[in-house]
């Protein structure tokens, strides 16, 4: 699944790593294409929480414009959708976080990447559609 800006420029990629297995993790990735600053970020391995609420929430989301369903991963991260403006236009923020090892045991290294913007409407009813091909187990 890919989810683009209205300008194409920062797209948002969720990839299963197993295709056929449902229980798979998947990779999460960010990119900003712009020519002038490129920048990404990516995690190889998500696991999704609270899949079935969230797609009940976008689901309501794309029938309404109203609400703000979150898919919340492990490490931090997440993916939302929200009411951009009071036209009913939708907006997408993303978070990537990885953490890794340090010497201290009472914190972590952490690196995280944020996204926000907004998509074009029309998609947003295609986008429920694909979250509900990935059947994520809980």
């Amino acid at each position: 699944m890919i989810i683009r800006s209205e300008d194409g420029k920062t797209l948002i990629k969720i990839e299963s790593n197993g295709q056929d297995d449902r229980f798979s993790s998947f990779l999460f990735t960010i990119q900003n294409v712009d020519e002038v600053s490129p920048f990404s970020g990516r995690n190889d391995n998500v696991v999704f929480t609270g899949y079935a609420d969230f797609l009940k929430s976008f689901q309501s989301l794309v029938l309404s414009r109203e609400g703000n369903p979150v898919l919340k991963m492990s490490e931090d991260c997440f993916i939302a959708f929200f009411r951009w403006n009071e036209v009913g236009d939708i907006g997408v923020k993303a978070s990537i976080t990885k953490f890794g090892f340090s010497t201290d045991t009472t914190r972590s290294n952490s690196c995280r990447l944020e996204v926000e913007f907004k998509i074009d409407g029309e998609y947003v009813n295609s986008l429920f559609e694909d979250f509900k091909q990935f059947n994520a187990w809980e």
